[in-house]
C-alpha cells in the first residue's frame, strides 16, 4: 500500500507544480498583452483604443486568460490533494478533504 500512496503523491505534486506554473504564465502574458487604457472618465479615447484594437485580440487575450485561470484553479486543487495525501492536520487537512469532511 505504501507503493500506490508514493504514486500518487508524485502524481500530485507534479500536477500541482507543472499546471501552476502554466497558468501563473499564461496569466502573466495575458497581463502584459493587455493594452493600457486612458482614465475611465475619457469615456472617448477608451472606445478609440478599443476599436483599434479589433475583434480578434480580445476574444484570443480573453482566452488565454480563462486558460490560464483553469490551470491555476487545477494546480491549486492538485496541492490540496497533494496536503491530503501527505497527512496534513488542521486547515490544511480541511482543504484536501471532499467537502470539508476529515
Amino acid at each position: 500500500m505504501p507503493d500506490v500512496m508514493e504514486e500518487r503523491i508524485r502524481s500530485a505534486s507534479f500536477t500541482a507544480g507543472i499546471t501552476f506554473s502554466l497558468g501563473a504564465l499564461l496569466l502573466s502574458i495575458s497581463l502584459v498583452l493587455f493594452p493600457s487604457l486612458p482614465p475611465a472618465n475619457e469615456t472617448n479615447k477608451i472606445l478609440d483604443v478599443l476599436v483599434k484594437q479589433g475583434d480578434g485580440g480580445w476574444m484570443w487575450l480573453h482566452a488565454i486568460m480563462a486558460a490560464g485561470f483553469v490551470l491555476a484553479t487545477i494546480g491549486f486543487v492538485s496541492f490540496g490533494f497533494l496536503l491530503h495525501f501527505k497527512g496534513s492536520s488542521g486547515p490544511a487537512h480541511k482543504i484536501g478533504s471532499p467537502a470539508g469532511v476529515p
